[in-house]
């Protein structure tokens, strides 16, 4: 049997929504990958310094997870606020050639910060979509309802 160690059960990814525009969630998984400089001080001297922080996925998990950053600090209004940018996403994300997940859940936010309300869009073992809320029993829902969500969280399971 493989070794745990070397074996990811999930990986969770946090992905930034830019506040203007319509996204996909692949184009921003994609922006988040590879390099990217960051700008700051250095510890020892004080003087300008910038680094290179790489991100990559090494081993590939069964279980994907992909948080969108949906609050931002916004300086003018000095205060975080939520971002509500649309980002869609499909039903299967190809993550490489070799290597497709596929959704089996959705976690949306209502309200604002600090506030609100967490419900969940859930793929059933009978490969149904429920809507899931603690207002009430799960009911039945389409995957268009499911697809049009204001996504929070995204859960894929590897195919």
């Amino acid at each position: 049997p493989p070794r745990l160690e070397n074996y990811a059960m999930q990986t969770t990814f946090s992905l930034s929504i830019p506040l203007t525009g319509a996204h996909t969630l692949e184009q921003l998984f994609a922006d988040m990958l590879g390099n990217e400089t960051i700008y700051g001080r250095c510890p020892h001297c004080h003087g300008a310094d910038s680094r290179t922080k790489t991100t990559e996925l090494v081993t590939k998990p069964n279980v994907l997870a992909l948080h969108l950053k949906r609050w931002d600090f916004i300086r003018e209004r000095r205060r975080a606020e939520k971002v509500s940018t649309p980002v869609s996403f499909e039903t299967v994300f190809p993550l490489d050639a070799e290597t497709s997940y596929e959704l089996c859940s959705v976690v949306v936010h209502h309200g604002d910060v600090g506030v609100g309300h967490y419900t969940a869009y859930v793929r059933a073992a009978d490969l149904r979509w429920y809507h899931c809320n603690d207002d009430a029993r799960p009911r039945p829902c389409s995957i268009r309802e499911v697809l049009a969500a204001q996504a929070y969280m995204l859960f894929y399971q590897k195919l």
